[in-house]
């Protein structure tokens, strides 16, 4: 049990301020339906357990899916941060649309990798789109080994869906800087968007959840939301039948080099992909308990995280 505001015993009705560890911080299925359980002792809690167990169990694994897409996503973006390919000179919104201008000189040589120039943007939501554009393969692809790992003992599917988003709050858009005549126009829009759908099994049911990793072009910020809250507030239409996530951290790296045996596309694939392995590497050491404690320490793990995997990232990356 963990403190919390106070409420009445589940068993015995008495004002208390230890509320149920498992069950705090689990996140809404349909509005409401999170209830505080609040125990005055240990012993109230063991009298009750047989009563309050299944749902118990129901709302510790919504909360470890949570916090798995949290750290999915947070290392994501860590990784770009690290591994960034685009050539920025500048990041505007202008109405609805959030534009990156690209300085890339030659389209028939890969672009640079090198550290997101965090100079040119102080908003963290603009900060993110432009480290997920077009990323939403990448992004399946680099956490699909971590996400797996940290969901073992859950049980859930996982598949790839692919939609069409209606209703996006902005369009993150790249564009040709100043020094770049050459490079294309692409907006976000103009490719399906690729999330994660888990149906997660509870005591009794079964409920699908959206893992959105990459939904920052869009301007979406939350990582994890019910799957028909999703698509209907987003006005999403699925443009294609679900994929097998059991994929690898370079899958979506091995297929462009299959398909382009030779040229700039492939070159790209060849200079990302011991960047990939690096990533794969440092999963392999996390350790699953970093979804566990309350969230104030579930915070500090993931602020640990985060600085770990960056300089894992820096510190080993070799530049082509």
């Amino acid at each position: 049990m963990s403190s919390s505001p106070s409420g009445s015993c589940a068993k015995c009705g008495k004002l208390t301020s230890l509320q149920c560890a498992g069950c705090k911080g689990a996140p809404e299925y349909f509005p409401g339906d999170v209830k505080s359980i609040f125990y005055c002792s240990t012993a109230c809690q063991r009298a009750h357990r047989t009563i309050h167990k299944p749902d118990c169990m129901s709302m510790t694994r919504r909360k470890k899916l949570l916090r798995t897409a949290i750290v999915a996503k947070e290392a994501f973006l860590v990784y770009r941060a690290v591994e960034y390919d685009l050539e920025l000179s500048k990041i505007e919104r202008r109405g609805d649309t959030l534009y990156l201008s690209d300085n890339q000189k030659n389209l028939d040589i890969p672009p640079r990798r090198g550290p997101f120039p965090e100079h040119l943007t102080a908003d963290p939501v603009y900060r993110e789109a432009a480290l997920t554009w077009f990323q939403c393969n990448a992004a399946h692809a680099l956490s699909s080994r971590l996400i797996n790992k940290l969901l073992t003992d859950v049980p859930c599917a996982i598949e790839m869906f692919l939609l069409r988003i209606g209703k996006p709050h902005f369009i993150t858009q790249v564009i040709p800087g100043p020094d770049s005549p050459k490079i294309p126009s692409l907006d976000a829009s103009t490719m399906p968007h690729s999330v994660l759908k888990v149906d997660l099994q509870l005591s009794s049911f079964t409920e699908s959840w959206i893992v959105d990793l990459t939904g920052a072009q869009y301007g979406f910020q939350e990582v994890l939301v019910p799957f028909l809250k999703y698509t209907e507030n987003k006005e999403c239409r699925i443009a294609s039948p679900p994929e097998s996530f059991n994929i690898t951290q370079t899958h979506d790296l091995d297929t462009l080099m299959q398909e382009y045996p030779s040229g700039v596309l492939r070159a790209i694939a060849c200079a990302e992909r011991p960047a990939r392995l690096r990533f794969a590497a440092f999963v392999d050491t996390i350790d699953k308990k970093i979804l566990e404690g309350p969230l104030g320490e579930f915070e500090n793990k993931l602020s640990v995280f985060r600085l770990a995997l960056g300089q894992h990232m820096s510190n080993n990356t070799q530049r082509v």
